[in-house]
């Protein structure tokens, strides 16, 4: 059998990549048992689903991070710095942001059908909401400082219309999300859930190398137009990402019909399957018939799974998910948790002790070594088979919690400047011992969730599940996201009492 063929069950999976005959008899005892089915990896492109997956994955995260790029430019150049609007931009932003992706993320995982078309159309919103905002700040700009009363319509005025576009941008990105893990599930969660996460890395280090490389030259610049290109290329790169995405998505037929398979196609299945036992006549035999009797099924199930997905499927009720997957959306809730509460706070927060940079530099080179942990750990999540394999839900569930054992050292650093009038504040290594900590704490997050997201797929049963599942997961997510965000007023505010007497 060629490489990619499935032989596959509710207990045990064989993928064949030549001649097996060592397992030859037990698949042929799991066959007869009804434990696996013969199941045909049809001839479709490998890289061109992976790449989509990627692609997706780096269209869920550059939105969010195209508005929190913004905030100091509708805060400055739209607010104006001291007004109510201005202050409270940011966290109703996260607000909007976090609630509204976690009611959207609950509403879908009570509809579990229809996953292609929430790809497709959270992309579309996504395409609108940039493409609006990419036009807006190009006429609101400086539109704010005629008189108080016209700023004061302005303000208003905007703030809302900012408002509503985050909202729409989150329940996108929802449906986006819910979405292509469905369907990463039903292919295959350890590589197209991995792929996901890999896409979601790269768009939280691409935005932070700019922004630290601009740091250098900003200074020699108008910042007001520097801000302004800088959120316009922005919001303009995130529509064109999501066109991509969009065609990519098309293209790769992910979700889509698969053909019945030919007469032709039917004898090369079986003239390989013979291949396979050889050397075993028995065996041989019952393969045989086996495949002759499950072709059909096999391209029915393929034709139900990833046909017309407007079709109802099976309800999965939501506490059968949680009952197999208990320990891997704690996990996932856990680790976003965390790092949405700890992050944020110490990388904007701790500054240089003895690099020749400035904390304009310095506070972008955190938040880049950290994106590029967090990169890093993803990708090495599926470069190691037999530790993905032995690592199960508890030990994933054991390896978030004990992320907060990094915590206690981040307080060896400068936070907020607190060692730059002692003598024995360890000069520059205290600042690299600072970037090992970034960069460790980013290794463990990305490692930790794409474990998580791809071993969802091996805890269920059917395809019916997997696609819930998607869904069921991004509830953790968003509310971990969400419990972080707001946690991180709270961390923040201890750690000033700490550091500002």
């Amino acid at each position: 059998m060629e490489p990619g063929h499935i032989i596959e069950g509710g207990e045990n999976n064989y993928i064949i990549s030549h001649s097996d005959e060592d397992t030859t008899s037990k698949i042929v005892d799991d066959i007869e048992n009804n434990k696996a089915t013969i199941k045909i990896a049809f001839k479709e492109p490998y890289d061109i689903k992976y790449i989509t997956f990627v692609l997706i994955g780096v269209a869920l995260l550059w939105p969010w991070n195209s508005f929190l790029s913004a905030s100091l430019f509708f805060q400055h150049d739209i607010f104006n710095d001291n007004t109510i609007w201005a202050k409270t931009y940011t966290s109703t932003m996260m607000s909007f942001s976090t609630v509204s992706s976690v009611l959207t993320n609950f509403y879908l995982s009570r509809r579990q059908y229809g996953y292609s078309s929430r790809v497709k159309k959270g992309l579309i919103w996504q395409i609108v909401v940039f493409t609006i905002l990419s036009i807006s700040i190009l006429l609101i700009s400086g539109k704010g400082n005629d008189s108080d009363k016209k700023s004061s319509i302005f303000y208003c005025f905007t703030f809302i219309m900012i408002m509503t576009l985050v909202l729409v941008s989150s329940v996108g990105t929802a449906l986006t999300q819910n979405g292509s893990m469905a369907w990463a599930n039903v292919y295959g969660s350890e590589i197209y859930s991995q792929a996901v996460m890999l896409g979601q890395a790269l768009a939280g280090v691409l935005p932070s190398l700019v922004l630290f490389f601009i740091s250098f030259i900003k200074a020699t610049n108008d910042p007001r137009d520097q801000n302004v290109f800088g959120i316009f290329g922005y919001f303009i790169n995130t529509a064109i990402i999501s066109i991509a995405a969009l065609i990519l998505f098309q293209k790769s037929k992910i979700g889509v019909s698969i053909p019945k398979l030919d007469t032709e196609e039917t004898e090369l299945i079986l003239n390989e399957n013979n291949e396979l036992t050889n050397n075993n006549d028995t065996n041989n035999s019952l393969i045989h018939q086996t495949t002759t009797d499950n072709l059909n099924n096999a391209s029915n199930s393929n034709n139900s799974h990833r046909g017309n997905n407007n079709t109802t499927n099976n309800n999965i009720p939501l506490k059968i998910i949680y009952s197999k997957l208990k320990f891997l959306v704690w996990a996932i809730f856990i680790t976003f948790s965390i790092t949405l509460m700890v992050f944020p706070v110490f990388a904007a927060n701790t500054l240089v002790t003895k690099l020749p940079i400035g904390n304009a530099q310095f506070i972008p080179l955190a938040f880049t070594i950290w994106n590029i942990g967090d990169l890093y750990g993803r990708y090495i999540s599926n470069k190691f088979k037999l530790f993905v394999e032995k690592f199960q839900p508890i030990h994933i569930l054991i390896y978030s919690l004990l992320r907060i054992l990094i915590v206690p050292f981040f307080f060896s650093c400068n936070i907020f400047g607190h060692l730059n009038n002692k003598e024995n504040n360890g000069g520059s290594f205290n600042d690299f011992w600072y970037l090992f900590l970034q960069f460790i704490f980013g290794v463990t997050n990305g490692n930790s969730i794409s474990l998580c997201f791809m071993k969802v797929g091996d805890q269920l049963n059917s395809d019916d599940e997997r696609k819930a599942a998607g869904g069921f997961t991004n509830i953790f997510l968003s509310v971990g996201l969400t419990v972080g965000s707001f946690a991180s007023y709270l961390f923040v505010f201890c750690i000033g009492k700490l550091y500002k007497e």
